[in-house]
């Protein structure tokens, strides 16, 4: 650039934000931004002040007071996450201990947009900082993993104390008895602005989901992690709710749900359809492992299945996590079958396909055979109908 153009430094600042946005991972380089002109000085600390982390240490919470209630920084700050590392009582006791820094913390942030609470027993937080959390009502993203409530109804109660809520992600989220919901208040106001769910782990993900579905809300975009094959119903009733509404899904579930039997080949097709969501855009299979040498005949039923029920003209991409141990147990997968079916007539173009194919090799008996091109190679022979719309990301472990 010669000394004469400074077009770089004139870029308008929502554009500056966008750019800085891709250093959010790199603390060092953003403050050098901050530090390069007064123009970029407030784009690259709005990036590099979007996240705070709250840690169970006196030290911590006292550095970042220093930094956020001494200062103009924490106007910046949209994203909060609390966490205490495997619920250690000692953790808890430090935040009681220092809940005035806390509070005072809490108190600094008034544009918070997104919490993340993690590791921890919601009771064990001091109760001024339960109150803060529940007065957030700009809050539109919520995140809990691995966390604790003492019942269903506490946990409710949390995720209805935020009206503007349109993320919702759950991950090994428990209370302590296993009771059925309370009857629903028929006074009460029934609607959600929820358009995003991560259902993960939970106490009862079939009792959970059962009861979002007394709510209405418009779902664009579902992740789920379904543990409890006996009772599939609640999430086909929820991929039902959702309608034409949904943009998204990726599909989750164990190994040891992988059909034996017509049976349950039949049961998982019903209860996982999609002939309800006419306007897919984008599919996702996490968790498909295929074992090099298996007893039965292996199937992957809630794969085949939903590809088989989509039928819409939307849809642009279908993305397949798979597990294997070494190229031939890539075999076990009938991709033919996934190639016929996204060729199909039904859409209006064949979406793209996305493999990120993991595979485990023992490098002796390997011998060097398995590559990321035999990989490649493999793949795209069996997925021959969607040739042109094809990518293999090969991850080969030894």
């Amino acid at each position: 650039m010669n000394s004469g153009d400074h077009s770089i430094f004139q870029l308008s600042p929502g554009l500056l934000v966008r750019i800085f946005s891709k250093l959010s991972s790199d603390p060092e380089t953003l403050r050098s931004c901050a530090f390069t002109c007064r123009a970029w000085l407030e784009p690259s600390r709005r990036i590099l002040h979007e996240t705070v982390c709250i840690e169970p240490s006196y030290q911590y919470l006292h550095h970042l007071s220093q930094i956020y209630l001494s200062s103009n920084l924490a106007q910046y700050v949209r994203a909060l996450t609390i966490t205490l590392d495997g619920w250690p009582q000692q953790d808890a006791q430090v935040l009681h201990d220092n809940h005035d820094l806390l509070v005072s913390l809490f108190r600094s942030f008034p544009h918070l947009q997104r919490l993340n609470l993690q590791n921890l027993v919601w009771s064990s937080l001091p109760p001024e900082t339960i109150n803060l959390v529940l007065s957030l009502t700009g809050l539109q993203t919520l995140t809990l993993r691995s966390v604790s409530f003492d019942s269903n109804v506490q946990f409710e109660s949390t995720i209805l104390a935020f009206p503007g809520l349109s993320t919702l992600s759950i991950d090994d989220v428990r209370w302590s008895e296993d009771l059925p919901f309370p009857p629903m208040d028929p006074e009460k106001d029934m609607s959600l602005p929820l358009q995003s769910l991560r259902l993960g782990t939970c106490t009862s993900q079939a009792a959970l989901t059962e009861r979002l579905l007394c709510y209405n809300f418009e779902l664009r975009k579902l992740e789920v992690k379904w543990e409890d094959f006996r009772r599939t119903k609640p999430i086909r009733d929820l991929l039902r709710s959702a309608g034409n509404h949904l943009r998204e899904i990726s599909i989750d579930l164990p190994q040891i749900v992988c059909a034996q039997n017509a049976d349950e080949v039949e049961h998982l097709e019903r209860d996982f359809s999609l002939s309800y969501n006419t306007n897919l855009r984008y599919i996702h299979f996490h968790s498909i492992f295929l074992d090099a040498h298996p007893t039965e005949a292996f199937h992957v039923s809630w794969v085949y299945g939903p590809l088989a029920q989509a039928s819409n003209d939307t849809l642009s991409q279908v993305t397949f996590d798979v597990f294997a141990d070494g190229v031939p147990s890539l075999s076990r997968f009938q991709w033919d079958c996934v190639s016929h079916l996204l060729s199909a007539e039904r859409f209006r173009n064949a979406p793209d396909v996305v493999v990120n194919a993991h595979i485990m090799v023992d490098e002796e008996k390997d011998q060097g055979k398995t590559t990321n091109e035999s990989v490649v190679k493999y793949l795209k022979s069996h997925l021959v109908l969607l040739q042109d719309r094809v990518t293999v990301h090969p991850d080969i472990v030894g």
